[in-house]
């Protein structure tokens, strides 16, 4: 966790398709479903969004920034604003951060999750002032390991699963430090 909260950004950050902005009451009922989505259960190994309701969903994702443990994002299309999906850093240290994120179904195949890894850590790293981010994948799940590969993340290691993501399970981890994300943006 950060010692400080991380102030969210003023405005959503795009790439001219899709958005990374804040949770808004409107969006509940479309990540409640995609949450649910059993591609989206099966690799991560925390619980869904729990569905209580609107506004404590909403209260959920500004306590994760005032509190310096999350920067909770819902991946948008531009133009409509619907939920394509989910993307949030989770703090391991002031200057470290784990990434996890989930696309719907509907919007699987299209690019989604490239774009939005690289929309975060691009506004990240300097802004919030980041030295490292970590991608944890299990090793099944090839798409994710793509996505990681694509925006420039680093394989690291394998590390076997914990009991929440199964034991069995061999988890990749990547990593993409400030360096590395400064050159891949010039």
């Amino acid at each position: 966790m950060r010692s400080a909260p991380a102030r969210p950004p003023i405005h959503p950050l795009t790439d001219g398709l899709v958005a990374l902005r804040l949770r808004t009451e409107f969006d509940f009922d479309v990540i409640t479903t995609g949450q649910r989505d059993p591609q989206i259960v099966r690799w991560l190994s925390d619980a869904p969004v729990p569905d209580d309701s609107p506004t404590r969903s909403v209260g959920r994702a500004v306590n994760q920034w005032s509190t310096g443990r999350g920067t909770p994002f819902v991946i948008a299309d531009l133009q409509s604003s619907v939920p394509l999906g989910l993307i949030n850093l989770r703090f391991e240290t002031d200057t470290e951060a784990l990434v996890a994120y989930s696309v719907f179904p509907d919007a699987r195949g299209r690019g989604v999750a490239p774009r939005a890894l690289a929309l975060l850590t691009t506004w990240a790293f300097p802004t919030l002032e980041l030295t490292q981010v970590t991608l944890e994948a299990d090793r099944l799940n090839l798409a994710s390991i793509r996505v990681a590969e694509k925006t420039g993340f680093r394989w690291i290691r394998d590390r076997r699963g914990t009991v929440e993501e199964g034991e069995t399970s061999v988890m990749a981890v990547f990593q993409l430090d400030s360096e590395d994300a400064a050159k891949a943006a010039r």
